[in-house]
């Protein structure tokens, strides 16, 4: 089980890395069908607590995704490209000053 737990929580994180909400949500119908597909074979107390574990971990994933998105752009934001270099160097003057 914790296998299974560490790949959804990859998972999770790939999907608030890279994806949007809506995919996220197919992940999680998926994981719901998977639970409900199990039911018959592992009895319904262990298929509620085996999808409350796989439930609880995507979403902590999906979490851990979303704050490494927002690093990864403030990291992106914070290294300047060549066109901000070159305006923040150009010297303005005053209107009306003479440029020499």
């Amino acid at each position: 089980m914790y296998w299974i737990a560490v790949g959804l929580f990859a998972l999770g994180t790939i999907c608030g890395t890279l994806v949007r909400f809506p995919f996220f949500v197919l992940v999680m119908l998926g994981a719901t069908i998977i639970a409900a597909v199990s039911l018959p074979a592992e009895g319904v107390m262990n298929s509620l607590v085996n999808a409350l574990i796989a439930v609880v971990v995507l979403q902590v994933g999906y979490a851990a995704g979303i704050v490494l998105r927002a690093t990864l752009r403030s990291f992106r934001s914070a290294t300047p490209d060549a066109a901000t270099i070159t305006r923040k160097r150009a010297v303005r003057f005053p209107p009306g000053q003479r440029h020499h």
